[in-house]
């Protein structure tokens, strides 16, 4: 069973049995009263990974180069002998399932007049001359007799004068080594190129644009010949592949110009074959601006539109019709990324305020609405490396088409029993990364292009593989980096939805909120594990403009710093740190961070003694520090308040309180306490006074007073006579 099939199916239902429902209160219960606390991955799985090739990438399309229905790797780069010039390599997998890069061709272009007649280096026997890595150029798919190839254009950039001189090479495999084998050069100029089947006979035809003429190159046997030249509009855009939209055989390909805001002002220009193998141009106007992609449903081809403005619309514009009829139209707005499946399965895909997919029928009625991406892509979304959104170029390994978007993939409507549901499975975020195509036996391989530093975009790379733009030389895409995987590992999805929990040294993890906290008194690490060449990008509020970049090495593990170097006082700032895998996983951490390096305030009041042993005290700290009175640690209150007994004896001793943080900060406080009574701080002024008032007045009753002389009772006559 191929891997695109295989998805998650509806479980069936189970009676619950009575013994439980009490269990299932109890989980519903703590579940609302214990924080939910996301848990993360303390290392990323080492076979998330891929093999980068050496040299940097100008472009790379997946195709089969040799005809045996098994795709190869091809890219575009800087030649091994002399790396100012453009080559062609093909890159196989072998039976040991190792990648096997063949000896590259060079790349040559067709020679200029003014090359010839104006000194400087002459051009070979053949009057070429060796493409230059600022010269454009770029790698197609093209279909010979409904068979895959792969081909090579390239063009000169003649002194300050219009690029000339359009050559046209097959890239082959020939004795084991990569070979380009001429296909024609009609010279002139280009701008941008499209292949395409425009005449329904297996073998497509190259679109070539040019200032304002067009001109159609069809395949003679012997090489590529001019079929007929039209003139086109210089204010035309980007040439696109409309499929068939004129209801007769045989593809077309069209541009869309836009003069002003008015009616008639949106045009959609035309480009087809007749039987006579003559152009036919043909312009109507659109309906409104917006992004146009080809719908093969039942009833013939079509052509939708959409934008996050106006609701989606199904196109009919009928071989010689001077006006567009809209044929549908759809209650969601978004843009068309693109189409699953054909017929009655045929899918149109819109991307609604860039947040979220829904899947119209063929009818443009809703089919699926609301996917959402990836958990671990959301993480990316607001940095220069976005997850991944498009097609994927070429399809799968039997061309299925399929759409990835965010770190989820779509593939076409598969039929489920009675039913028909769109395929649907999660895989990498691919943040900052590009995908080539899958190649080899089964689609096992896997190209993908990636950016040199996680702070840089792809988005200048294009990956289309039926044609493009070329006037813009291929140097400037040569930061770019390809890579192979396996893609059942490309299929996998990051672990722990990409959360990584990286174990921090130096510093203490608080799980506070939604995210850690990390307490530190200065620099502090964090210790990643990952596959080899996986790149790490930190930023922190402290330098939000200039992000480190990091990779990790041979050993799997490296040490990232966090804080700054040196801190003089408190601060508070949050850190995150995004890793990219060689396979396009990614992953994300993200902390508060308070650097402490200032003591926790304490203040501890002692009361009068209660006329006991054990003293109570209390006191203030910082909320969040540790307090200990005599080495007992006691409990602190949440606003940095704590109170504790200190047993004492009537002879004065010292007791020691000490208030400490996380990180070691401390604070002492010394106190000399007695118990019973604490002697020390009574009022002695008021004490001596009240003393001395209670001894006087002692004195005062205790002092002896005169007695007075006996009253004389009447009648006593008596007489005191002096004794002899």
């Amino acid at each position: 069973m191929p891997w695109a099939r295989i998805l998650l199916g509806p479980m069936p239902a189970r009676p619950r049995s009575p013994r439980l429902l009490p269990a299932m209160v109890l989980v519903i219960a703590a579940s609302w009263c214990w924080p939910a606390s996301a848990q993360g991955a303390v290392a990323i799985p080492r076979r998330q990974t891929g093999e980068v090739l050496p040299d940097a990438t100008v472009n790379a399309i997946v195709g089969d180069v040799d005809g045996d229905g098994v795709r190869e790797l091809v890219r575009l780069r800087s030649r091994e002998s002399n790396p100012a010039f453009l080559g062609v390599e093909v890159i196989t997998v072998g039976s040991d399932r190792h990648l096997q890069a063949h000896a590259q061709a060079p790349l040559d272009r067709g020679a200029g007049v003014e090359e010839q007649i104006e000194g400087g280096p002459q051009p070979d026997e053949n009057n070429r001359f060796p493409a230059r890595i600022d010269e454009p150029a770029r790698l197609l798919a093209w279909h010979l007799d409904g068979a895959e190839r792969v081909i090579a254009v390239a063009i000169g950039k003649v002194n300050a004068r219009p690029p000339c001189c359009l050559t046209i090479w097959q890239v082959a495999l020939v004795d084991g080594a990569t070979a380009l084998l001429p296909m024609g050069g009609p010279g002139g100029s280009a701008d941008r190129i499209l292949a395409l089947d425009m005449d329904a006979d297996g073998t497509d035809e190259l679109v070539v644009a040019s200032a304002q003429v067009i001109a159609i190159l069809r395949w003679t046997g012997d090489g590529f010949e001019v079929t007929d030249r039209s003139a086109w509009p210089a204010r035309a855009g980007p040439l696109m592949a409309l499929g068939d939209s004129d209801g007769l055989p045989g593809d077309e390909a069209g541009s869309v110009i836009v003069s002003g805001t008015g009616p008639g002002s949106i045009l959609l220009q035309r480009l087809a074959l007749d039987t006579a193998a003559q152009l036919r141009t043909e312009r109507a106007e659109l309906p409104f601006f917006g992004a146009l992609a080809p719908l093969a449903g039942p009833n013939g081809g079509r052509l939708a539109i959409g934008s996050d403005f106006e609701r989606a619309a199904l196109l009919r514009w009928p071989a010689g019709a001077a006006t567009i009829e809209v044929e549908e139209r759809s209650l969601r707005r978004g843009i068309p990324l693109g189409t699953l499946g054909s017929g009655e399965r045929a899918r149109l895909v819109l991307l609604r305020d860039s947040a979220a997919l829904d899947v119209l029928g063929a009818d443009l009625r809703p089919t699926r609405l609301g996917i959402a991406g990836g958990v671990a892509a959301a993480s990316f979304e607001r940095t220069a490396a976005i997850p991944y959104v498009g097609l994927l170029p070429g399809g799968l390994s039997r061309g299925e088409a399929a759409l990835i978007f965010r770190g989820r993939m779509l593939t076409g409507v598969l039929a489920d029993g009675q039913r028909a549901r769109l395929g649907q499975r999660a895989i990498a975020s691919l943040p900052g990364v590009k995908p080539i195509g899958v190649f080899a036996a089964d689609g096992a391989w896997m190209g993908l292009a990636v950016t040199a530093s996680l702070a840089q975009s792809p988005v200048g790379f294009e990956t289309t593989r039926d044609g493009g733009q070329l006037t813009h030389p291929a140097g400037p895409s040569r930061g770019m980096t390809l890579i192979v995987a396996e893609t059942e590992t490309v299929l996998t999805p990051e672990a722990d939805d990409g959360l990584l929990e990286a174990p921090i040294e130096d510093g203490i993890v608080q799980q506070q909120g939604s995210r850690p906290t990390v307490l530190a008194r200065g620099m502090f690490f964090a210790r990643v594990r990952g596959p080899d060449g996986s790149r790490l990008m930190v930023r922190t509020d402290l330098s939000p403009s200039e992000p480190r970049s990091l990779q990790i090495g041979a050993l799997g593990v490296v040490s990232v710093p966090l804080g700054p170097a040196e801190s003089v006082s408190d601060e508070a700032f949050s850190a995150s740190m995004m890793v990219l895998t060689p396979s396009g996983h990614g992953y994300h951490a993200e902390w508060d961070v308070r650097i402490m390096v200032e003591a926790p305030n304490v203040e501890v009041d002692v009361p009068f003694a209660p006329l006991s042993f054990s003293v109570p005290l209390t006191g203030r700290t910082d909320p969040g520090a540790h307090v200990s009175i005599d080495g007992r640690e006691v409990a602190v209150r949440a606003d940095g308040t704590f109170s504790a007994q200190a047993v004492v004896g009537p002879v004065p001793r010292d007791v020691q309180v000490e208030a400490s943080d996380a990180v070691g900060n401390a604070q002492r406080r010394t106190l000399s306490v007695v118990g019973f009574l604490d002697y020390r701080r009574l009022p002695w002024i008021p004490v001596v006074a009240l003393l001395t008032v209670l001894a006087g007045v002692l004195l005062y009753v205790r002092a002896p007073r005169p007695a007075p002389a006996s009253a004389r009772l009447a009648g006593d006559d008596a007489r005191l006579e002096e004794i002899e």
